[in-house]
């Protein structure tokens, strides 16, 4: 349940919009209600999520002299909103106390559409749970085991895991991968699997409710993203102590990982190259062991507390930034 200090005030906002005259019609709803709410709880401070969200909160603030934090959490240069919403996206965030991202990589990004000293990096905490459940299907077999994690979709690159897979189970033949989520690439997975003869040594369980059960079971995790926002899937398998290898795509990886000391990072899109990095810690149970060590670490850096004590700050300061209402 929520604290008692938090209240949930449903706008109902989201609908469909069957055509343009639709779509505008429904967008000034929106703009109406949100700053009828914003305006009803008199807030210090309104922070926003998710880019389309933040362009409404910030065009239904104007004139309210109410700091707006807008923050985003994908990687933009990949994820597109259309060149309506890019184009307010860019109007609007000059008026934004500050612009969040995940990543130093997605600094950049921000810095060209604001002042250099509103935009902030806060990462998503991690949490995993102290007590395992015995939720969720039992996936362990008696041999190694490479676990996988995320929406299927194009972007998570599982495509390129099956493959990099392929090239590793002629040697490896007691090893399977797991592949945890669920999405639209279902179907053209499970016939990749078929065309690369793996399907016997490939599960696809879709979601289930304990992925940490799995995760601290299993011997290896790849993140083979193409691109994202910022990779909570690899955060969650390093603070389950599992040795890890991902590819190096663009934003997110080298703010999280040291290569060679906490995980293996590998050229993104590579096939061959995860093979030989997936072969290579497959055969080396030690430095699997190494890897998991150093990964468990990462719990300390993104530490509730810690990212909490980062928002905190961020809240403060805009509050402090704006003079007092009267």
């Amino acid at each position: 349940p929520l604290h008692p200090s938090i209240h949930r005030i449903s706008l109902d906002l989201y609908r469909p919009s069957v055509s343009f005259a639709a779509a505008v019609r429904n967008n000034v709803l929106r703009l109406k209600r949100l700053r009828q709410a914003i305006k009803a709880s008199q807030p210090d401070v309104v922070l926003s999520f998710i880019e389309t969200v933040n362009v409404l909160t910030l065009a239904a603030s104007l004139g309210l002299q109410i700091p707006i934090i807008a923050s985003e959490h994908t990687d933009p240069r990949h994820h597109k909103i259309g060149s309506a919403w890019e184009g307010l996206r860019r109007l609007l965030y000059r008026r934004a106390a500050a612009v969040v991202v995940l990543t130093d990589g997605l600094r950049g990004w921000a810095e060209r559409l604001v002042k250099t000293n509103a935009v902030h990096v806060i990462p998503n905490p991690v949490s995993v749970p102290a007590v395992e459940s015995d939720r969720g299907p039992d996936l362990k077999h008696s041999g190694g085991t490479v676990v996988a994690m995320g929406r299927l979709g194009p972007e998570k690159g599982f495509d390129l895991l099956l493959k990099a897979f392929a090239q590793c189970a002629g040697k490896h033949v007691d090893w399977s991968l797991i592949i945890l989520g669920e999405g639209s690439e279902r179907e053209h997975l499970e016939s990749l699997a078929v065309q690369l003869g793996i399907t016997d040594r490939v599960k696809m369980p879709g979601r289930i409710k304990d992925p940490f059960r799995i995760l601290r079971s299993a011997d290896l995790f790849v993140l083979s993203s193409r691109y994202e926002g910022f990779p909570m899937a690899l955060v969650e398998a390093m603070a389950c102590k599992l040795a890890v290898i991902s590819t190096d795509f663009p934003s997110g990886p080298r703010d999280i990982v040291r290569d060679g000391t906490d995980a293996v990072l590998v050229p993104s899109e590579d096939v061959d190259a995860l093979a030989a990095a997936m072969d290579r810690l497959m055969e080396n149970p030690e430095e699997r062991r190494r890897l998991g060590t150093h990964a468990g670490h990462i719990v300390e850096r993104f530490s509730t507390e810690t990212i909490m004590n980062m928002w905190d700050e961020l809240l403060t300061s805009c509050v402090a930034a704006v003079e007092p209402r009267h």
